[in-house]
């Protein structure tokens, strides 16, 4: 998963070099991930020890057992390192970022006006809008039961030039063919990097089939750190129990 950065000079430790100057150890016990949590340490020199206990304080909140956690804790650490050095974030921002002007986005969208649907399109619906510190969140959710369905539902939401211009369209989906007894389910990042896994892994946990969610985020300049995974996840359940899609 982690390429060069990864290193196990033990069979039940592990080393991630996370940047030049931050590794994460861990030591798997046996009982994991199904039942103990991985004993683990942040290291880096730049970081004060309070800020070391902090991390280490909400990592631990990050488990749950019966799943695996550390990706997310590689994820939450590159967040929190980024957060920690603003100075450097026009240079680790994608060009994108960079460039991008935030919009101000209504209330409300009247999407089924900008997105009308054509007969071999899958109706799709919109949740409410979340808005923290400038950026913008906004989950589609629709009956897929074909990558086809999956296919028509992404073309038709990026006709609509707002969610087009969103810096990230995250998406995740599962369907059944039951003819087949085939489960198929993917799921793309579009640059947020963990949020699609983090999106998939809700859909599995609430056992949502024959359906896509996509979550559109519009940037607003200041960096959320893990919050953005908060708000993507909540924007996806909230429309799929309001609408009961896939449930």
């Amino acid at each position: 998963m982690f390429g060069d950065e990864f290193s196990q000079p033990d069979p039940t430790i592990v080393v991630i070099t996370i940047t030049p100057r931050c590794s994460l150890s861990v030591h798997l016990p046996p009982t994991y991930p199904s039942k103990s949590i991985p004993i683990f340490s942040v290291n880096d020199s730049d970081l004060s020890t309070a800020s070391i206990a902090s991390m280490t304080e909400t990592m631990v909140g990050m488990f749950v057992p019966g799943e695996v956690v550390i990706f997310n804790w590689v994820s939450y650490i590159q967040d929190i390192l980024q957060e920690q050095q603003p100075s450097a974030n026009a240079t680790l921002k994608s060009p994108k970022q960079e460039t991008l002007t935030p919009e101000p986005v209504p209330a409300h969208f009247d999407l089924a006006i900008t997105t009308p649907n054509t007969s071999s399109t899958p109706i799709i619906l919109h949740g409410d809008i979340i808005e923290d510190r400038k950026s913008v969140f906004q989950a589609h959710v629709a009956v897929v039961k074909s990558n086809s369905d999956v296919k028509a539902v992404m073309s038709e939401l990026m006709s609509n030039t707002k969610i087009a211009r969103a810096t990230h369209n995250i998406m995740a989906y599962r369907w059944l063919d039951a003819q087949k007894g085939v489960q198929y389910a993917d799921n793309d990042d579009d640059g947020e990097t963990g949020a699609a896994s983090k999106l998939a892994q809700m859909l599995h946990n609430m056992n949502a089939n024959n359906v896509i969610v996509v979550v559109s985020r519009w940037f607003g300049g200041i960096l959320l750190g893990t919050d953005r995974f908060k708000h993507i996840n909540n924007a996806a359940r909230a429309l799929l129990e309001s609408t009961g899609i896939g449930l």
